[in-house]
């Protein structure tokens, strides 16, 4: 078994097409196997389930910073000006 590809401090691998948190917790867990004396093993990966060691509105955060990061552009005037529209 080769070592070190992830890890806490190394490269923590997220959910993506085709993987979820269920995915994420298989990898947490089989890390956590090898790693048994790692004391931050749980954030080898992200992603996971919150009953696994995630935390509660990971699904929810992208799609968030999203509605913050327009809301905050929207504050400048100029950008109005630009796209024709008013206040």
């Amino acid at each position: 078994c080769q070592k070190n590809f992830i890890g806490p401090g190394l490269d923590v691998p997220a959910p993506d097409m085709g993987t979820g948190a269920r995915e994420m917790a298989w990898i947490k867990d089989t890390y956590e196997q090898f790693n048994y004396k790692d004391i931050d093993s749980q954030a080898c990966v992200t992603g996971k389930p919150v009953h696994a060691g995630g935390i509660r509105g990971r699904e929810e955060a992208t799609g968030l910073g999203v509605y913050y990061g327009i809301r905050e552009f929207l504050n400048y005037p100029s950008v109005y000006e630009k796209l024709g529209l008013s206040k």
